[in-house]
């Protein structure tokens, strides 16, 4: 058997990932402090999945991306706090000021009274901070940066992490966003592409925060009786369906070997029923069941599509979470 790459899939190829784009941010939000403007934690991820199922990798970017900002800074959400529980409590000791209050009934009343609160505490507090970074284009958030703009002249950047304009097909709400770009003052984006958008401002790529020093060190080999994690939502995007082609593609290079499977998605029931003998799918796990199947991997793989529209305007987020354990990591590349 022939170890070596490529692990050819259909027209993409697995690769070895080995670095990640991290711009210093510091240099375009300057030595003062700042407001650091996200919705994160939602009130109804725990209504969706439940409390024990969010993953604190899904929080970890917004607070890396604080802890890069001057002392002083502050880290405000527009929303109600979650409920305390394991799987956020440690999130929460970060000092973040929530300003929102409980649901309400209506959704647009909800956001219009965040939207109040916020720039009423951007006001109150303006001698404190000398500009506001928001999370993405959330309008209560967003109308009560430009606010501060307006009536304080002070610059607001994006935290610029998912760009729904490239799978979107609303032309109002695309026409509508990319008016909004227009009028902040900089950007941080999740990928390279996302930064045509604002031409001519200062503009900074942020793959994510995780350290891959130990993968120029890591065995990217292929050997009989491998473990490999895939753990994603299972949908095309993210290579759900690209699962037979990888088990056929790696038997011609080991002979003994398995592929896991975590996490939901549309594509569910079709993974429910492989019946390959090197897959099983293990559902959506708690964070401990999560951490054991981790450990026991020799490699983690991230299929999402690199050419997919979706890919244009984000970045995995598992590959933060793959880091931590250093774990080799394979994603696709073209060709």
């Amino acid at each position: 058997m022939n170890n070596s790459l490529p692990i050819r899939i259909g027209r993409y190829h697995l690769a070895p990932l080995v670095s990640i784009r991290k711009d210093d941010i510091s240099s375009m939000l300057g030595p003062e402090p700042g407001v650091y403007i996200s919705e994160y934690p939602k009130p109804e991820w725990h209504k969706r999945f439940g409390l024990r199922q969010t993953r604190n990798y899904a929080l970890e970017k917004p607070r890396c991306m604080f802890l890069q900002m001057a002392e002083g800074s502050k880290w405000v959400s527009p929303t109600r706090n979650v409920p305390k529980g394991k799987s956020t409590k440690e999130w929460q000791n970060e000092g973040v000021l929530y300003l929102a209050y409980k649901p309400f009934p209506c959704h647009r009343l909800a956001n219009i009274l965040q939207a109040i609160s916020l720039l009423g505490w951007l006001w109150r507090y303006r001698r404190e901070y000398s500009y506001c970074l928001v999370y993405n284009f959330i309008w209560p958030i967003y109308l009560a940066a430009l606010g501060v703009k307006v009536l304080l002249h002070k610059p607001f950047y994006i935290d610029f992490e998912d760009d729904y304009t490239t799978q979107r097909k609303n032309w109002l709400k695309d026409s509508l966003e990319s008016l909004v770009r227009r009028t902040v003052d900089g950007a941080i984006c999740t990928n390279e592409h996302m930064t045509r958008y604002f031409i001519g401002k200062p503009v900074r790529v942020v793959n994510c925060f995780a350290d891959l020093e130990y993968s120029k060190s890591a065995d990217f080999s292929f050997k009989d009786g491998m473990i490999f994690l895939f753990s994603s939502a299972l949908d095309n995007i993210r290579g759900a369906d690209l699962i037979p082609d990888l088990v056929r593609a790696l038997r011609q290079h080991i002979k003994e070997f398995k592929v896991l499977i975590t996490g939901t998605g549309p594509l569910r029931p079709m993974v429910e029923g492989w019946e390959y003998p090197e897959v099983k799918y293990l559902g959506f796990l708690p964070d401990e069941d999560y951490a054991s199947i981790i450990k026991q991997a020799d490699a983690c793989l991230v299929l999402q599509k690199p050419d997919h529209p979706f890919s244009l305007g984000s970045f995995p987020s598992k590959i933060g979470e793959y880091a931590k354990y250093k774990k080799p990591i394979f994603i696709l590349r073209r060709g």
